[in-house]
């Protein structure tokens, strides 16, 4: 796998905003067509995402710099451009000002420098920041259409110059890959966002999914549960939606050495938000922790209820018990699982399962939520890898599910289960998958020979 390093490029021509505009433009129809693979053809592939690891936002869209790692090797040139939103006050007035000044400060001049800092990603990945200024509060339907002028100032004859482009979330980065690419370019879409249902309630932003879709040559889902309403809403489409889940290196996780006998260090791993159930996690903990003295929460990840988590863990007494660790860089939250005996996961709602594989991979069971996407990684190894319990606001569901994983513990197979997630998520079965959606399945196996 291609070593990454970050780098940053804001450049461009000056930025010009549209407030009114809505998802009613037509995009072109044209039928993209397969690369050849021929000796001297010229490969080249375009990454177009709103999530992408940053000094703003370290861990958003670690999946997609991974997978760009794994397939850029593929390529003769790659470039990954990422839009980044960037908040301003609640005030249109404030934001127009915000926005002519970063518009300024790209055209460049005699009062204004233009930035332009370069590195690469690997041997011929070049990466793109480009940030847009956002008004806190704007509708996702709006942004994008700021999000396409923005990353349009920063092309090179307002278009995206590769041959195969892949736009990551259907109504950022495939609408982008949609409208600013050429018109014979093989567009692939990826979706991930856990937002796609509710969007496409509303009229404009169906309108955009449908000419995303009209477009691009595969829209690729990360789980089923992101596939049916898209697959309802379009059945037209039905044939070029597929599910392509995220790239996770498990072959890259090693494997716990002791297996686990019992289930004394719970880890938790993600964002600090309601919608994660980490209150349901903490007072499951807190009703087992007044059983069992020995054992001890750990919760990996930041958020708005940081504070509100410790306040909460000292008033029932067990401060001492919980740690509150905070964001941690990738490879060493896959370091971290070895130290734990268990992870819970009680999110309402998941897309996918990063973590639920990581550690199934590491060889620890897993306390899940029945909320989507880890419900299928469960697929097949339903009793032999940890336990599902229901979405809940009492935290008794965890608690019962807690104490049936701790009785049947020596029933479970974690070597299988870790087998499961190789030959489903690793680097090498997914990124083939999207190769052959790149450039089809022969030229696929032409391009890794």
């Amino acid at each position: 796998m291609a070593k990454l390093s970050l780098e940053v490029v804001i450049a461009g021509k000056g930025i010009a905003f549209s407030e009114g505009q809505r998802g009613q433009d037509t995009l072109l129809r044209t039928a993209p067509s397969l690369l050849g693979t021929g000796e001297g053809v010229q490969r080249s592939l375009a990454v177009v995402t709103p999530w992408y690891p940053s000094v703003n936002h370290p861990f958003s869209g670690s999946f997609v710099q991974t997978q760009v790692a794994t397939v850029c090797n593929h390529f003769d040139r790659v470039d990954v451009y990422h839009t980044e939103d960037w908040w301003t006050p609640r005030s249109e007035a404030e934001t127009r000002r915000i926005r002519s000044c970063f518009a300024g400060l790209l055209r460049g001049g005699p009062h204004h420098a233009r930035v332009q800092v370069r590195s690469v990603l690997c041997s011929e990945a070049w990466l793109t920041r480009v940030p847009v200024p956002v008004w806190t509060g704007r509708h996702r339907v709006e942004r994008i259409r700021v999000h396409e002028n923005a990353l349009r100032a920063v092309l090179p004859a307002d278009r995206i110059e590769a041959d195969v482009v892949h736009g990551h979330v259907g109504l950022f980065g495939g609408w982008l890959a949609c409208r600013l690419s050429r018109p014979e370019a093989h567009i692939v879409v990826t979706e991930h966002a856990s937002f796609t249902r509710d969007m496409l309630a509303y009229p404009e932003a169906r309108a955009i999914y449908a000419q995303v879709l009209d477009r691009c040559a595969a829209y690729l889902c990360v789980s089923e549960v992101l596939r049916k309403p898209l697959v309802a809403a379009f059945p037209e489409h039905a044939a070029k939606i597929h599910v392509v889940p995220n790239i996770v290196p498990v072959e890259n996780v090693a494997f716990r050495l002791e297996p686990v006998r019992e289930l004394r260090h719970w880890l938790y791993v993600g964002g600090l938000y309601e919608h994660k159930g980490v209150w349901q996690v903490l007072e499951a903990f807190g009703i087992i922790a007044r059983e069992d003295p020995r054992i001890e929460l750990s919760m990996i990840g930041d958020g708005v209820l940081f504070d509100a988590l410790r306040q909460r863990a000292a008033e029932l007494g067990i401060g001492d018990r919980i740690h509150l660790l905070g964001p941690l860089p990738h490879d060493e939250v896959l370091a971290a699982y070895h130290r734990f005996d268990l992870l819970v996961h009680a999110s309402r709602a998941e897309t996918f399962g990063m973590t639920v594989v990581e550690a199934l991979a590491s060889g620890i069971p897993v306390l899940v939520t029945r909320c989507g996407g880890p419900e299928e990684v469960f697929t097949g190894i339903e009793g032999i890898a940890g336990e599902l319990v229901p979405i809940d606001e009492n935290p008794q569901a965890i608690v019962v599910g807690y104490r049936l994983l701790a009785a049947r513990l020596d029933n479970l197979d974690l070597n299988r289960a870790r087998r499961k997630m190789l030959s489903s998520y690793s680097a090498s079965t997914v990124a083939e998958q999207i190769l052959c959606h790149y450039v089809g399945e022969r030229a696929a196996i032409a391009m890794r020979s």
